[in-house]
């Protein structure tokens, strides 16, 4: 049977996220695509200018996959929970996808609640109870923190012999995802102040809470 010669953007990117899925992220070129669709390098640059567009359309295509992964996963009315577990879960499942988006460089993450994809997780944000006192800053906040919180997880579970798995480190999760979602409750009442912090601070007496309150820091 002779080759293809013809295939969709859709068929071409699904290829690239097999490639990448089997060999990692680094090796998604027009060669391994072909390959793997049983074709022809023509196909692919007839359907993409550049083979640096054909990599934009792939990380656009991973970072669905683990939006979506985000968007489905659900422990119970813990919304914002929920999204942490289901990275963990897209970690996991999808380990070299997660480089791809997270440790290759070849993907800039954003916090930006009012632009696809992120909108869809922040209406997800929206419909914890917990979260209802919240503005939108706030909850950019939380989610940017937590965002860096989960890829410390991720990416030192990874490297774990053996993996992890999301029940384990569930407990982790809802104990930072409380402690920032109080912080941010308590700024918002106006309870938790800067004044109240620098208190908090110097009562400790700790190392670095003098070195942040010392002279030269404030100055």
């Amino acid at each position: 049977m002779p080759p293809r010669i013809s295939f969709s953007k859709e068929e071409i990117i699904q290829a690239a996220i097999d490639v990448v899925r089997a060999d990692g992220p680094n090796s998604a070129s027009a060669r391994s695509i072909a390959k793997r669709m049983g074709g022809s390098t023509q196909p692919i640059y007839r359907a993409f200018e550049t083979i640096e567009d054909l990599g934009r359309e792939l990380v656009a295509a991973a970072e669905e996959i683990a939006i979506r992964h985000m968007l489905e996963y659900q422990y119970g009315e813990w919304h914002f929970l929920s999204m942490g577990l289901g990275f963990l879960e897209f970690a996991i499942r999808e380990p070299e996808l997660y480089r791809l988006l997270y440790l290759s460089g070849k993907n800039k993450f954003q916090f930006q609640h009012d632009r696809p994809p992120y909108d869809r997780l922040f209406e997800k944000m929206k419909r914890d109870a917990a979260l209802a006192e919240l503005d939108d800053a706030a909850r950019v906040r939380l989610f940017r923190d937590m965002a860096i919180y989960s890829h410390g997880l991720c990416g030192a579970a990874l490297m774990r012999p053996g993996g992890f798995t999301v029940e384990e480190y569930r407990p982790l999760l809802m104990e930072m995802g409380m402690r920032l979602i109080v912080f941010e409750v308590l700024r918002r009442r106006g309870t938790l102040t800067d004044a109240a912090i620098r208190t908090c601070l110097h009562e400790t007496a700790h190392p670095i809470a003098r070195e942040i309150l010392s002279p030269s820091a404030t100055s």
